[in-house]
């Protein structure tokens, strides 16, 4: 695969999920571009405002603000900022009269991604071949999961297995915790907050490739979006479909939870660039996370560094770089005193 080079530039990326935020990181990170991601329209609407963005990737069912308004309002502040919607395929006319200039369906495909971003950026004079082939280590993924597609999940995982296996114990996570009351959320209809849970469930299901629940989540999408009843029926299936999906997922082999060791002057540099790309609103590199956590844990009580990874995990920016500055006092690290005399 040809990967275009779009170093220097600057992308937004609108997206409620954390998982689909997560591939959308994946694939955008290896064309070299600086990325921000905002969890809301609103939010992006906010960052837009305060930053300088090339292009803008933008959902358009988000909580707070949906994509759609936080367009309009965008493009009256950067009438020529390129926003390209990431939904369904029968959002696009909705997302060409907001003024979008383009329409990528989820699950997004990384070459269809990059094709489209080369429409809108110019690309570098080098154009980056495809990156060697993940090594297909068998005890990251099992051969087969039961209402799973995995060649699907890994494409969209761009081939990474080691990534495929993040995203579904992140999505095993998400079931457990954000999709937890979505049974409830239906039974309360129009009350509830049942068709928001629906559409983000819908997207994230066929990312990692379960198909299964996948299907049980369409038929209730179908229900909302030609106003018929969601029948106890249809409810019954997609709780079935929860659990046989939990169920596999439980067989995963757990993830690693190896941290890097390293000396103190590199753990001081991994933590001021981690608070860095916090302030900024861009994605902590994996990297850096393990190399930060590791130091962190071998000086300070590994509940609390667990705790600053779930933030970072979950796009809580302003309260990971709260409790890294915390963190990194207690063991005698002054974060923005180090930042100061860097400059």
């Amino acid at each position: 695969m040809f990967i275009p080079s779009f170093h220097g530039y600057s992308i937004l990326v609108a997206e409620d999920s954390i998982l689909n935020q997560k591939v959308a990181q994946q694939m955008l990170e290896r064309t070299g571009a600086a990325v921000a991601m905002a969890n809301n329209g609103a939010q992006a609407v906010e960052m837009a405002a305060a930053g300088s963005f090339d292009l803008v990737l933008m959902d358009l069912q988000m909580p707070v603000m949906d994509g759609l308004e936080a367009t309009r309002k965008i493009l009256d502040m950067f009438p020529e900022l390129p926003v390209i919607a990431l939904s369904a395929e029968d959002d696009r006319t909705r997302s060409r009269q907001a003024g979008m200039k383009a329409h990528l369906a989820k699950p997004i495909d990384s070459i269809v991604l990059y094709r489209t971003l080369a429409q809108w950026l110019q690309a570098g004079k080098t154009i980056k071949t495809g990156q060697a082939e993940p090594e297909n280590d068998s005890s990251i993924l099992p051969g087969s999961m039961k209402g799973f597609d995995l060649d699907q999940g890994l494409r969209h995982a761009d081939g990474d297995f080691t990534f495929y296996h993040k995203m579904l114990h992140r999505f095993k996570e998400q079931l457990t915790s954000d999709f937890a009351s979505i049974d409830e959320q239906l039974e309360l209809g129009d009350q509830g907050n049942g068709p928001m849970l629906i559409h983000s469930l819908k997207g994230i299901s066929g990312t990692v490739g379960a198909y299964q629940l996948e299907k049980a989540v369409k038929s209730i999408d179908a229900a909302f979006k030609e106003g018929r009843e969601v029948t106890r029926e249809l409810r019954l299936q997609l709780v079935r479909a929860l659990r046989e999906t939990t169920e596999q997922l439980d067989k995963l082999p757990p993830r690693s939870g190896s941290t890097q060791k390293v000396d103190a002057q590199q753990s001081r540099e991994a933590m001021a660039e981690m608070l860095k790309q916090l302030r900024k609103s861009e994605m902590v590199d994996d990297d850096l996370l393990a190399i930060v956590t590791g130091f962190l844990q071998s000086n300070l009580d590994g509940q609390k560094t667990d705790k600053l990874v779930k933030l970072v995990e979950n796009f809580e920016n302003d309260a990971a770089a709260s409790m890294l500055l915390e963190l990194a006092a207690a063991t005698g690290v002054e974060l923005d005193d180090l930042q100061r005399s860097k400059r």
